[in-house]
C-alpha cells in the first residue's frame, strides 16, 4: 500500500527490557517522528527510561489518523493506567489525541484557576445583557431541565413538569417524593411518572 497523506501513522508501544513489561502506547503522523525521544514525555516516562532501557515496537502502521487515535484509546484501555491503579502504562491520558480521562494536581486546577481571574478573565468588566440571562435561566428551569420526569397524580389527575413542582403543590418533602417515585421507599402515594 503506498502511504499518504491519509494513510502514514502509526501506533507503537514502549517496552522497558528490566521487566519486559508495555508502559507506553502512543500514535504519530509520520515513521520517522522522533517518537522515542524524551521531549513532552510525562515525569513518570522520564523516570522509567533514567532506570532501564526500552524497545519501542510498532503495533500498526499505515492507519489513518482516525484509525491511530482508535487503536490508542482501545490499546491504553487494554494494557490499563498507573495513575488509575488499572494497569501497567503511563500514559497520562485515555488517548484519541486528547485530554480525555487526564488527572490533574490540585497545585495546576489552583496555578489554571489563577491564570484565568481577575481582569485576565475574558468577561472581566464586561456584562451578560439581559435577553441571554434571561434566556438562561428559562433554560435552567426546572422543566427544561434535561433529567426533568412529569408527575402525575393518579387521583386528582394532575399533572406536574417535575418531582420538586408535585411536591411543592401537595407540601410533600422533595426527599421523600424522590424515594417514593423511583422505588428506594415504597410508593404509598397517589405520584407516578408519566
Amino acid at each position: 500500500m503506498e502511504l499518504t497523506e491519509e494513510n502514514n501513522c502509526i501506533l507503537y508501544r514502549h517496552i522497558r527490557l528490566d521487566k519486559n513489561e508495555v508502559f507506553y502506547i502512543g500514535i504519530a503522523k509520520h515513521k520517522n517522528r522522533p517518537y522515542e525521544s524524551g521531549n513532552r514525555r510525562s515525569l513518570f516516562w522520564n523516570k522509567i527510561v533514567s532506570k532501564t532501557k526500552y524497545e519501542v515496537e510498532i503495533l500498526f502502521d499505515n492507519l489513518s489518523w482516525e484509525q491511530a487515535k482508535e487503536k490508542e484509546k482501545e490499546f491504553i484501555n487494554l494494557y490499563g493506567r498507573k495513575d488509575l491503579n488499572n494497569g501497567t502504562l503511563v500514559n497520562m491520558t485515555n488517548g484519541g489525541d486528547g485530554v480525555l480521562g487526564q488527572i490533574h494536581s490540585e497545585e495546576t486546577k489552583k496555578k489554571r484557576g489563577l491564570a484565568i481571574t481577575g481582569e485576565k478573565h475574558g468577561m472581566y468588566g464586561k456584562t451578560h445583557t439581559e435577553e441571554l440571562r434571561a434566556k438562561w435561566s428559562k433554560e435552567r428551569s426546572r422543566e427544561n431541565h434535561f433529567s426533568a420526569k412529569k408527575v402525575l397524580n393518579t387521583e386528582t389527575n394532575e399533572v406536574f413538569n417535575c418531582i420538586k413542582d408535585a411536591a411543592e403543590a401537595h407540601s410533600i418533602n422533595y426527599s421523600n417524593l424522590c424515594g417514593w417515585l423511583n422505588g428506594s421507599r415504597p410508593n404509598r402515594t397517589n405520584f407516578i411518572y408519566i
